[in-house]
């Protein structure tokens, strides 16, 4: 899926470019208290929802429990309450699984999330079991480490090769 939109926030302004179309911009700055009060709950909400996305079960297909979402939503609850970080990090340097799963799957699989996840399944398996290990391993590999950066220079839409050039300028 090729995304039509890409959305980068620079101090008070955040920029919207939709592929062809001029950017849509909003500054901070221009806003009432009231859409910042409306933007903060959104955000928040969303953030603390957002945990309750969990994956199927890979044994059963089954989705997560109501109490597993819960617990997840929970625990971004207590981790915001307690003056943590809006990302609580992941299993990889704080990168979710998904994201080292399509690494991964863009580095060794052609892109098949799927071949990927079969592939990890077997591996946690031989190594018995330790999900959150085994996938932190593999997120320090230099294979993935380059393909983790590539994923965010084209998110960003930076050229990270040419800003190093523009160094010696």
């Amino acid at each position: 899926m090729t995304r039509i939109y890409e959305c980068r926030v620079v101090g008070d302004v955040m920029t919207v470019a939709v592929t062809g179309l001029p950017d849509i911009v909003v500054n901070r700055k221009n806003l009432s208290e009231g859409a910042i009060e409306a933007a903060f709950w959104q955000g928040l909400r969303k953030r603390v929802t957002d945990g309750a996305a969990l994956e199927r079960d890979s044994n059963t297909g089954l989705s997560a429990t109501p109490a597993a979402k819960h617990a997840r939503m929970t625990k971004i609850a207590e981790h915001l309450n307690s003056g943590g970080a809006w990302a609580m990090g992941g299993v990889g340097g704080g990168i979710s699984e998904p994201t080292i799963i399509t690494a991964l799957a863009r580095a060794k699989y052609a892109g098949d999330e799927a071949a990927t996840r079969l592939a990890v399944d077997g591996l946690v398996a031989r190594k018995g079991g330790d999900r959150k290990e085994v996938i932190a391993g593999l997120a320090a590999t230099p294979t993935i480490v380059r393909e983790l950066a590539a994923m965010k220079a084209e998110r960003i839409g930076v050229d990270a090769d040419d800003l190093l050039d523009d160094l010696d300028e």
